[in-house]
């Protein structure tokens, strides 16, 4: 057991050791965005026979707990190897990839669903619970990155310990499904809840439910850049 575990409080050093692009955390994202991909796939074109068949089974857990928590708790250990990670960086960064989310839903969403109610393809009946404003407004996983941005870009100003992202992630898991579908009653208010909680079923990654990848994910990139003996160091952490 020593010889698979060994002591690893002499594994890291005050000084950056394991500096620029790290192969493993660039594949594992390449398996991630496959994943994702394949899973949406699977779900929207596939018939109930193939997803729920051995194939489906598989393809939904490969989209499941390897896929997007894993993408999110990489794009935190990415905070460590960012050149550009000052508050103000970061900041910055969340409120673009926040736009970029809205405007990816305008062309995914809202332009086709233009041509083809236009083209009499579809009508608004086809797309029951969803209406214009739903589809503009769904939180998907850049909205919720954006976010995630800008409140690690917050905490950074504030010069939290990175240590203490860890209870604070724990304090979100803990508080998160009691505030689930919680509504104000106030339509814009509302809005603003949808990206902390979710209030709606057509918010896919509220803050509160996956904030806790990306700041695990940072702390594990301050260990990791620093880790003499990055296989010692995976061991730990894949336990």
């Amino acid at each position: 057991m020593k010889h698979i575990f060994p002591p690893i409080r002499n594994n890291f050093s005050v000084d950056k050791v394991n500096t620029g692009r790290q192969r493993e955390v660039d594949l594992a994202r390449g398996f991630a965005v496959l994943f994702m991909i394949w899973v949406h796939v699977l779900e929207v074109f596939a018939e109930y026979l193939v997803q729920d068949s051995a194939f489906g089974v598989v393809i939904e857990f490969l989209g499941g707990p390897p896929a997007a928590p894993v993408f999110m708790l990489l794009m935190g250990i990415s905070i460590a190897y960012s050149r550009q990670n000052t508050p103000k960086n970061l900041i910055w960064r969340g409120f673009k990839i926040l736009l970029l989310g809205y405007a990816l839903n305008i062309l995914r969403e809202i332009v086709p669903l233009y041509i083809g109610l236009e083209g009499g393809l579809l009508s608004m009946y086809d797309l029951l619970p969803y209406t214009w404003l739903t589809l503009l407004l769904q939180v998907d996983i850049l909205q919720f990155a954006g976010i995630a941005l800008i409140f690690i870009g917050v905490l950074q100003a504030l010069n939290i310990n990175r240590w203490l992202y860890l209870p604070i992630a724990l304090i979100f898991a803990i508080l998160n499904p009691f505030v689930w579908e919680i509504q104000s009653g106030i339509h814009w208010l509302d809005l603003f809840l949808d990206l902390l909680w979710g209030v709606d079923y057509y918010i896919f990654f509220p803050f509160m439910t996956w904030i806790i990848y990306p700041l695990v994910g940072v702390v594990i990139g301050d260990l990791l850049i620093r880790a003499k003996d990055k296989r010692i160091f995976y061991r730990y952490m894949l336990a």
